[in-house]
């Protein structure tokens, strides 16, 4: 190997893990470069992510507009109707049931006892959210909270949300102070018989079959009682507030939806997560290894294309068709199957090792 031969090697090498190391340093420590590789991701897996069959596992006992409107308060929610709620769903075979409701304050006596004992008798597991967020309980609330609540039916339900946007991104593991309990998704699926050790994984939010059918079933709570057994029975039952202003959370596939899947109610936010822990789904996005590797891919065709030696414009036009390719390919190619790949990170690494080796030439050439 001659000399030139071998400062061309050395050259590639070093623009390739340069670039490489800053692309990924830049795409995970810089909070906008963060957030435009969520973007990206976030658009591919809102519009592009292939159907799957609604739920057969998960199902909603939705408190709407009309379940609220048979009581003479809003809030809290009726105790005798939740009682009568959990009675029926036991009644009818649900494996499990967890409310996401929290039980912070006392109402009507008689019906609070009345609740009280229906969580008591009955036979399927049951949970009730849990919080002892001081934003969202206070002394007094999380007393009565503690006092009404057995300690084996909390479940904390928390929500983890991206600093940056706002958007609820991973599954709440619970457990992360003195006193609270297992996060709700965690102790519903351990419930349910699918053990996992509890995590930060991010959601894999899952996809409707098709515009009509919604990804879990929902029906009003205030009709469950009419309702088929069968359609509840052996299932996990949530049982929680899908109204029309209240327990409103953004999530990614808000950059594409405006309805419910943009600004999602908590109880469905805690059937993703149930679902995916029960199918042992996983996020589509590429772990650090793999996106690392793919990036450094990318950086060495930048590289490539520095040392081809064709002169500024031909240079800058193959850079560009190449990134145009890059983003095009991984857009459309998500839809036929291909891998979720990063798309920010592999770009600058690109951008980056085209510059340094048009840089490290030019400076040879100087020479």
């Amino acid at each position: 190997m001659t000399k030139h031969q071998r400062r061309v090697w050395f050259t590639a090498a070093w623009a390739t893990l340069l670039a490489t190391c800053l692309a990924v340093g830049a795409s995970r420590y810089l909070s906008f470069l963060n957030h435009l590789e969520n973007v990206a991701l976030d658009i591919r897996m809102a519009a592009f992510q292939p159907p799957v069959p609604q739920s057969k596992d998960v199902v909603i006992a939705a408190i709407t507009e009309d379940t609220v409107a048979q009581f003479p308060y809003r809030s809290p929610v009726d105790r005798a109707f939740l009682a009568e709620l959990i009675q029926t769903l036991d009644r009818k075979g649900a494996k499990v049931i967890a409310v996401d409701v929290l039980i912070d304050q006392g109402t009507e006596p008689t019906k609070d006892e009345q609740l009280r004992a229906a969580m008591l008798s009955t036979r399927a597991p049951l949970v009730f959210s849990y919080s002892s967020t001081p934003s969202i309980v206070n002394q007094a609330q999380l007393s009565f909270l503690n006092g009404f609540v057995p300690e084996s039916m909390r479940a904390a339900a928390n929500l983890a949300t991206d600093p940056f946007d706002g958007a609820v991104r991973w599954i709440f593991p619970g457990q992360t102070s003195a006193g609270m309990p297992l996060g709700f998704a965690y102790k519903v699926a351990s419930l349910y018989g699918v053990k996992r050790s509890p995590g930060w994984p991010e959601i894999a939010w899952r996809p409707q079959s098709d515009a009509q059918t919604s990804a879990f079933a929902q029906y009003p709570a205030h009709a469950i009682g009419l309702l088929p057994d069968d359609w509840f029975k052996d299932k996990v039952v949530l049982v929680g507030a899908v109204l029309s202003i209240t327990d409103r959370h953004r999530t990614p596939l808000r950059v594409v939806y405006d309805d419910e899947r943009g600004l999602m109610p908590g109880i469905l936010i805690q059937a993703h997560a149930v679902q995916q822990l029960i199918e042992g789904r996983e996020s589509p996005r590429w772990s650090f290894l793999p996106s690392t590797a793919f990036t450094a891919a990318l950086a060495l065709v930048g590289v490539l294309i520095g040392l081809a030696g064709l002169g500024v414009m031909y240079t800058l036009s193959a850079g560009v068709l190449a990134l145009l390719g890059l983003w095009l390919s991984a857009v459309l190619g998500y839809a036929h199957g291909l891998p979720m790949v990063p798309l920010v990170a592999p770009t600058l690494a690109m951008a980056l090792a085209l510059w340094l080796t048009d840089l490290a030439i030019g400076r040879q050439e100087r020479r």
